[in-house]
Order: C-alpha cells, then structure tokens, then sequence
C-alpha cells in the first residue's frame, strides 16, 4: 500500500471515529473490498490496522440491510477480532441520510448482546470515505 492510502486511513480512523492509535499502529494497513461475506446484501470493505485494529466498513441506505447486516457484521467482526487478537472492532456505517440511518443503527446494535466495550459503532457521511483507497 502506498504512502497517500495509509495517509487517508490513518486520517479517517483519527478524525472521523476517534482513535488515538499510536502512530507505529499505523505502519502495516491491509485492506480489502469488496469482502465475501455470503450472509450480507451489501459490499463490505475490511481494514486491519496495525494488527490491532478492524474496521468493517458499510455503506449503505437501506434500513432492511442495516436491521439484517449489523447484527451479523457485529458477530462476524467480534469473531474475527477475538480470533486474531486484535484490541477493537469498529463497525462503519456509511449513509447519506446519517441521522435516520443511526437512530436506526444504534437501535439494531443495542439490542444486540454479544457487543462488549471493545465493539463500537460508527456512523458517518460519504464524504469521510471518498477518498478511501479502494474508492480511487
């Protein structure tokens, strides 16, 4: 991966959800879109940063696949980190109606019981991703 991509994820993973990863986390950066993933009806994009931390990336409008989706991207997700070690998994929601679609999320991902305090939930614009590397 090149030195623009790192940059334009390392930027999002700071700005856009928080993270205050160190910066040598941000040295190894893989991802992949689309990502097979059989049980869900939208493309998925899948960023492990510093063998630390995964993001599962959706980006989507549609209220039935946020209610069908989530729930099976959070039990995937939390398999796959706890499988690898990785310290959080931060579950992406891209959407250009982002207040609609997190009342909706939040919903979905709160009632889900298998989320711990390493499993967040974010939702965003598409703006936040434009310039995401699969994107280009």
């Amino acid at each position: 991966m090149n030195h623009d991509a790192k940059s334009v994820i390392k930027t999002f993973v700071r700005e856009t959800l928080g993270c205050q990863c160190a910066d040598e986390v941000f040295s190894a950066i893989q991802y992949s879109h689309p990502v097979g993933m059989p049980f869900c009806s939208a493309e998925i994009a899948r960023v492990v940063i510093g063998d630390r931390l995964l993001l599962y990336i959706l980006e989507t409008d549609s209220p039935s696949i946020i209610e069908h989706d989530l729930p099976l991207l959070l039990a995937q997700g939390k398999q796959e980190r706890d499988r690898h070690g990785y310290n959080r998994l931060r579950l992406v929601l891209v959407t250009t109606v982002p207040l609609a679609a997190q009342m909706l999320a939040e919903t979905v991902f709160n009632a889900q019981t298998i989320r711990d305090d390493r499993v967040h939930l974010h939702v965003t614009g598409p703006r936040a991703v434009y310039d995401m590397p699969w994107r280009t």
